[in-house]
């Protein structure tokens, strides 16, 4: 419609007035007609002012037309035809050049095309077609982030192509040189460039998982092992099952495949995914075949090789599927070993071997479940203790490992000490022994009172020293001035008369195993007391 209307213009074949209305009416009030006949600038690249005043031109018509193509192609590389108008010039030209004029306006009319439909979109962009491309651009990326999350990467890429396309349609509508725009322009720019990075990196992850081969592939499947974890589908007897003999041959050729692996320090990430899968199919066959040990040792590799591969995988997605594998192979391995009889009986007290009833009545250390009683009587026991002096940074240091607490008479106490003096004080030696506190409760008579008769029980306790032992050390270790020293097999043995630990009713027989170190008359030992108990060997 702006090509009909100038060319109309161009050839005068209706008044200024009429012409003005039509241009109007086609809704192109921004193009301004000059009386019936055009002049160009030659220099369009710099449009002219709407206020300049007309300027007569007298020439041929074939001159015109050619500063009208350098001029349409001086605009159109420039960009310049946004949104202002293109002012036709007139001076009445003779009559012998309107038919010329005439008839040459069909041949430099396509030179029109491109100019025209161009500056139709960039200039007259309707606004509410503006706001059908953000309103589409909108729910386009709205289906490309919730495809994202969900991690179909494919679908969020094109979804992401598809928005970015209409976000730059409205761009366009909108890049005229109008202020109450340019929030809005901002913001589309912003927009744009965000989706535009998101879709680079999601195309540059999608050919990096692309790149990863078959075997990798399989091995991130959810279900490898459709018997379960740690079960074989030929043997489901109850029970232990027996290993099954391994030719020479086999395990010739197993050692040969696994001496050609290399260590997982030194293979990348792909090439720790495809081992790992590899590994893992032996493992499987291995299992199912009643080779245990052998499938044992190829689980065990295959998590080496995936820790490997998860510390430099990229994708947060791959890392949680490699996290399940590692957790799926751990618990086969794990099967493999209770069906070999290396865990005698995983809800068992290791000490007393008695089954465990609830969860709140057993420990557990070291992956092993104990009884309350029986952890407390066997696992080692580890105590420090530090000794500061008044008034100055110094300090000693000391601890001790004991490791259990029940012992028989006869029998030696071995543990370990460890001694720190950093002071200016001097440690002259090291002393262990054990006490043996006996303590009764003993009702005494009380007053009589008006609510009734009263009764105090009081506690007597006698406490006996035996056992002593010191340390000084064989090279000179005692006493000790400054520094450190380590003890670590020290000896106690426990009398062979002596009695049993007791508590029934008021009576409490109980002993103690002290250490301390000794630094002289005038300063306070540093000592360390562990409760133990004397019982009977069987």
């Amino acid at each position: 419609r702006l090509k009909t209307v100038i060319l109309k213009s161009l050839v005068a074949e209706c008044p200024h007035d009429d012409l003005m209305a039509e241009a109007e009416e086609e809704g192109f009030s921004n193009y301004r007609v000059v009386n019936r006949h055009f002049q160009l600038n030659t220099q369009a690249s710099t449009p002219p002012s709407p206020n300049m005043p007309p300027k007569a031109y007298e020439g041929h018509p074939q001159e015109q037309l050619n500063g009208l193509e350098a001029s349409i192609q001086s605009e159109v590389s420039c960009r310049e035809i946004r949104y202002y108008n293109i002012p036709f010039y007139y001076n009445a030209p003779p009559p012998v050049q309107k038919k010329e004029l005439r008839n040459s306006a069909r041949n430099w009319s396509v030179l029109f095309e491109f100019h025209i439909g161009l500056a139709a979109l960039w200039m007259r962009q309707h606004p509410l077609a503006i706001m059908d491309s953000l309103t589409e651009a909108l729910s386009l990326v709205t289906q490309a982030v919730q495809f994202d999350t969900q991690g179909d990467f494919e679908t969020a890429c094109y979804y992401y192509q598809q928005g970015i396309i209409n976000l730059e349609r409205a761009f366009m509508g909108l890049y005229i040189p109008v202020e109450r725009e340019s929030s809005r322009k901002t913001l589309i720019t912003q927009k744009l460039s965000e989706y535009k990075s998101r879709n680079d990196v999601l195309q540059e992850q999608m050919r990096k998982r692309n790149n990863i081969n078959k075997s990798c592939k399989l091995l991130m499947q959810p279900k490898m092992n459709t018997f379960g974890v740690g079960v074989n589908p030929q043997n489901n007897s109850q029970g232990p099952p027996q290993m099954t003999p391994t030719t020479s041959q086999h395990v010739m050729n197993r050692s040969s495949s696994l001496s050609q692996l290399r260590p997982p320090y030194l293979m990348s990430r792909e090439e720790a995914y495809s081992a790992a899968a590899e590994l893992a199919k032996k493992a499987t066959e291995e299992d199912q075949a009643g080779r245990y040990d052998n499938a044992y040792r190829y689980y065990n590799l295959a998590i080496d090789y995936l820790q490997r591969a998860l510390e430099e995988e990229p994708d947060y997605l791959m890392k949680q599927r490699l996290i399940e594998a590692i957790g799926k192979y751990t618990q086969q391995a794990e099967g493999i070993r209770r069906r070999m009889g290396l865990i005698s009986n995983v809800n068992a007290c290791v000490v007393c071997n008695q089954v465990i009833d609830g969860l709140s009545s057993y420990k557990v250390a070291e992956d092993k479940k104990y009884h309350i009683k029986c952890f407390e009587a066997t696992r080692g026991l580890d105590k420090e203790a530090t000794k500061t002096f008044m008034l100055s940074d110094e300090y000693a240091y000391m601890r001790v490992k004991l490791p259990k607490k029940n012992f028989t008479p006869g029998e030696t106490i071995r543990y370990s000490i460890l001694v720190e003096n950093r002071s200016s004080k001097t440690i002259k030696n090291v002393t262990a022994y054990l006490v043996m506190s006996v303590s009764h409760a003993k009702d005494l008579m009380g007053s009589q009172t008006k609510l009734g008769y009263g009764v105090e029980r009081k506690v007597k306790t006698k406490e006996n020293k035996f056992g002593r032992r010191e340390y000084f050390g064989t090279n000179n270790q005692f006493p000790l001035a400054h520094g450190e020293v380590e003890i670590p097999l020290a000896e106690f043995t426990v009398p062979i008369r002596t009695s049993l630990t007791e508590i029934s009713g008021p009576y409490a027989r109980e002993f103690q195993l002290v250490v301390k170190c000794v630094f002289g008359k005038a300063t306070e030992p540093l000592k360390i007391t562990f409760p133990v108990h004397v019982v009977d060997s069987e």
